[in-house]
């Protein structure tokens, strides 16, 4: 596995995205889709899809491209749970 980070883990988002991100939304918790080599083809898994979570943990957007650097594992990991909420949002639809 060439990425760090595996789909369906819970990570945060730091504040530090550098001056090319500077409209990205920062400081938060997301579930990771996958990178663009996952989720398009190519060699890029250093870039990363996300559904974000707002405070209450529910999943508000999808966005990206993240570079790995601006992101870090959380401590609590349930792939399941992960898995479930990006099911219902897909299935629901995104306007919720």
């Amino acid at each position: 596995m060439k990425q760090k980070f595996r789909m369906f883990s819970f990570v945060k988002v730091g504040d530090n995205l550098g001056r090319s991100m500077k409209l990205y939304p920062r400081d938060f918790h997301a579930i990771v889709a996958g990178t663009c080599s996952q989720l398009h083809g190519g060699a890029d898994t250093d870039s990363y899809s996300l559904y974000r979570l707002d405070k209450q943990g529910k999943i508000v957007d999808s966005i990206a491209w993240y570079p790995e650097h601006a992101l870090t594992l959380l401590g609590s990991q349930n792939r399941d749970r992960a898995e479930e909420m990006v099911e219902d949002w897909n299935r629901l639809g995104c306007d919720e």
